[in-house]
């Protein structure tokens, strides 16, 4: 009986680890995305920069 809750306890623990890995890996994700737009609206305003000081040469 006692290695039944045994095997019920690390089934429940894999669980709990692979509930907490997909948050982590939602959390990196979303981070990415951030980073991401971040950059895309850096070089969005480089861009623009540059055509301007092109048009004031």
């Amino acid at each position: 009986m006692k290695n039944k809750f045994d095997i019920e306890d690390r089934i429940a623990k894999i669980f709990n680890e692979k509930y907490k890995l997909n948050n982590e890996n939602l959390k990196c994700s979303q981070q990415l995305r951030l980073v991401e737009d971040q950059l895309r609206s850096m070089f969005s305003r480089i861009r623009i920069e540059l055509k301007e000081d092109k048009k004031s040469l």
